[in-house]
């Protein structure tokens, strides 16, 4: 009606609670068998986490566990006690946990730095 253009593709995108109506629709799609999953490109179902100290321990924690010879000097708490080179690693290696190394987006990450800082306040 408005001389729009079908291209045939279907993204499903949507934040906080659309995130999870996202995620519900594209289950109920695939549950029922829905003939749109032909056209479905992309589901994008996001939310920030709750407690952004406890989601960075827990990257932490699995980059301690994928890199056993960094793995003893990474305590949250004492990361601003690293080198300057060994705390430059460990953002790389967090940053790694949330972006995967072909993706094509930039990150702010001042939160990062404030948690490689010790600094529990700014999170």
């Amino acid at each position: 009606q408005a001389g729009v253009a079908d291209t045939g593709q279907l993204y499903l995108v949507g934040y906080s609670e659309g995130g999870y109506a996202t995620m519900a629709a594209q289950r109920e799609m695939v549950r029922s068998g829905s003939p749109l999953l032909k056209q479905l490109v992309l589901t994008l179902p996001a939310a920030g986490p709750y407690d952004v100290q406890v989601t960075m321990d827990t990257l932490l924690a699995r980059v301690a566990d994928l890199s056993p010879w960094l793995g003893w000097a990474l305590n949250p708490g004492n990361l601003s006690q690293l080198s300057d080179t060994v705390r430059d690693e460990v953002r790389r290696l967090l940053l790694r946990q949330m972006i995967p190394s072909d993706a094509d987006v930039s990150y702010q990450t001042k939160f990062l730095d404030d948690y490689m800082a010790d600094d529990t306040e700014a999170i």
